[in-house]
């Protein structure tokens, strides 16, 4: 695998980072959501270490502190990783295995604000589509057991993240800046905030 890998990274520089993400062993449903969580932890942020012991710990019906989910879910989504993509996705598929459907449901729409907070990032590196219809047909239909909580359609999402692409990249063309990765994170993490209106003047 390294030899594969070492040419992948000589053709695309960060191919080694995509390509050693523990996302791809949380995406697994052939592998357990304990076994994806332990592999998360300690490559993640604090936020998602804490998330994922929370996760972990569940075991009866959970107490929770939803101001304390809330925080670290949006924690992860501004930091736009694979990583946090991932632990969302862990604790979406640790909870539904437990029958929380409602913690399910709030992690998987974690999840999808940051598959749009991903969604240039995704496009460039050719995995948006295949990425957004493993989610619609394979991990929605597994984790959400009652399908009015959380909705997601890849069409839509994939519209959605090629429109946002091509305005941050003309943004960014009409001002003469570069758009890092960085950028397009915190410039999709204020359109998830506030919507397409400019606030800030």
């Amino acid at each position: 695998m390294e030899p594969v890998i070492a040419k992948a990274e000589a053709c695309c520089r960060g191919a080694r980072q995509i390509l050693q993400s523990p996302l791809w062993t949380a995406l697994r449903l052939d592998k357990p959501a304990e076994q994806a969580a332990l592999a998360l932890m300690g490559c993640t942020s604090s936020s998602g270490n804490e998330l994922l012991a929370k996760a972990l710990s569940f075991q009866t019906k959970p107490r929770i502190d939803y101001r304390w989910l809330y925080k670290r879910c949006d924690a992860i989504t501004r930091d736009g990783t694979l990583e946090g993509l991932g632990v969302l996705t862990v604790c979406m598929r640790l909870t539904a295995d437990a029958d929380f459907d409602y913690l399910a449901a709030i992690f998987f729409k974690a999840a999808t604000r940051h598959l749009i907070i991903l969604g240039g990032w995704m496009i460039n590196h050719g995995i948006a589509r295949g990425i957004a219809e493993y989610y619609e047909l394979v991990l929605l239909p597994h984790c959400n057991k009652r399908r009015y909580l959380a909705i997601f359609s890849s069409e839509v999402y994939l519209h959605t993240a090629f429109t946002l692409k091509r305005a941050l990249e003309k943004h960014a063309t009409d001002k003469g800046v570069e758009l890092s990765h960085e950028k397009a994170v915190e410039a999709m993490w204020e359109f998830l905030l506030w919507g397409p209106c400019d606030r800030k003047g």
